[in-house]
């Protein structure tokens, strides 16, 4: 973790112990995912209440029955839950697989933006070389490094009608948001 952050130019490095500091008296703890309770599932419900691009509201078991390469960090500060996350880990990858959080203290903690540090900080330690953020809230994940990859989707129907329908509703299927560039190391890798 130490290497990673000296690796940052100064601004960011500035940026993330800034941050940091805010964070400073959250208490963090990670074990299995069979931890999650209901408080959690409130936060997760929290968050996706606010996404734009709801796929499926996951039960509360599904997270409980996680299987063991699966991890669950939750952050406390004086003694209220404020946010978790899980981590998928696999030797050398790391994947951010879900989060939850408290919006009504989110802002002020800079909760998202510290969870996604330390969650980069848990792969990291854990000896990832690899760390997959996913593919919402890219501008703070690209702050961390977070270089994005363009993945393309392939849409085909037999029939003909439907094939064109695919065509035509092209824009509705592809990612719209352009991500800017960012400059996070001072050496490029």
């Amino acid at each position: 973790w130490d290497d990673y952050v000296a690796s940052l130019r100064s601004s960011y490095r500035r940026r993330l112990r800034r941050i940091g500091e805010i964070w400073a008296a959250v208490e963090s703890d990670t074990g299995p995912c069979d931890r999650f309770d209901g408080a959690m599932y409130d936060q997760y419900l929290q968050v996706w209440d606010r996404s734009d691009a709801k796929l499926e509201k996951l039960p509360l078991p599904f997270f409980q029955q996680l299987p063991a390469p699966f991890t669950l960090t939750t952050h406390h500060l004086d003694g209220a839950l404020i946010g978790w996350h899980i981590l998928l880990r696999d030797g050398p990858y790391a994947a951010f697989f879900l989060v939850g959080m408290d919006y009504a203290r989110a802002g002020a903690l800079q909760t998202h933006e510290n969870i996604v540090a330390a969650v980069a900080r848990e792969a990291i330690e854990g000896g990832a070389t690899t760390v997959d953020f996913g593919q919402t809230a890219e501008t703070p994940k690209t702050r961390m490094g977070g270089q994005p990859r363009e993945k393309l989707l392939f849409a085909h129907h037999p029939n003909r009608a439907l094939h064109g329908l695919l065509d035509h509703a092209r824009g509705l299927l592809e990612y719209g948001t352009r991500v800017t560039p960012t400059h996070v190391f001072r050496d490029p890798r």
